[in-house]
């Protein structure tokens, strides 16, 4: 993909300003609940808020990558990162969102072969940063984005079946990922070329992704609750 804006001088600028205005209101949000989420973490040390930070952390990374700012402001001087960072980031994110998945839901405690499922989804991926090392970029690429569909409906699959159950942090989950589940589907479809390349198709990943990482904090913060009443 490969946009080419043609405009005067005022426009280009305009275009330039709004993109960094609403991205910035992005990367707001998503280093409050980054920081917000840390500090629960290393206050009650329960290993859901930390794969939930690794994970914050790395949405938000690959969010910047795609729109260009990690290799203008981060890592300038580093091509193989900026090059390779298309690949490892959607995969640690995969991985982290799986891992995060299997904690919060008590996964294992409710279906082996869910809990399996997961480990499954990580194990595509680690192939996938192999390939990439390795140079097979292009294979590696298509992999990734079918292997982000199959988590994302597996996730919303897994929630679904646990929330039956009556597990109530579950059901917090499956509206947050929901949300989520619309950017990724309109993200990886315009990658395909199925939907067009626009404002809409490539903010709606940042939007969905905004507003799961609020909700899953809601749902954190709720089992906190849960666990205070059973005390």
């Amino acid at each position: 993909m490969l946009p080419i804006l043609i405009g005067s001088p005022h426009k280009i600028l305009e275009s330039i300003t709004l993109k960094d205005f609403l991205f910035g209101i992005y990367i707001g949000i998503i280093l409050s609940m980054f920081l917000y989420n840390i500090f629960i973490y290393f206050t009650i040390k329960d290993n859901s808020y930390l794969y939930y930070v690794v994970y914050i952390l790395c949405v938000g990374l690959t969010q910047t990558f795609l729109h260009g700012y990690t290799f203008k402001y981060i890592w300038p001087n580093v091509p193989w990162l900026a090059i390779h960072s298309m690949y490892l980031l959607p995969s640690f994110v995969g991985m982290a969102i799986a891992e995060f998945v299997k904690v919060f839901l008590h996964v294992k405690e409710h279906s082996v072969f869910l809990y399996r499922g997961l480990n499954a989804i990580n194990i595509i991926y680690i192939i996938c940063i192999v390939l990439a090392i390795f140079g097979f970029h292009n294979l590696s690429q298509n992999i990734i984005h079918v292997n982000a569909m199959l988590i994302a409906l597996f996730a919303l699959f897994v929630a679904y079946r646990i929330a039956k159950k009556g597990h109530r942090p579950s059901k917090f989950f499956l509206l947050a990922w929901s949300i989520f589940l619309v950017g990724v589907c309109v993200f990886i479809l315009k990658d395909f070329g199925i939907l067009p390349y626009n404002n809409i198709t490539v903010y709606m990943m940042p939007a969905g992704t905004a507003i799961e990482v609020v909700l899953i904090s809601f749902a954190l913060a709720d089992r906190i609750n849960i666990f205070k009443k059973e005390k």
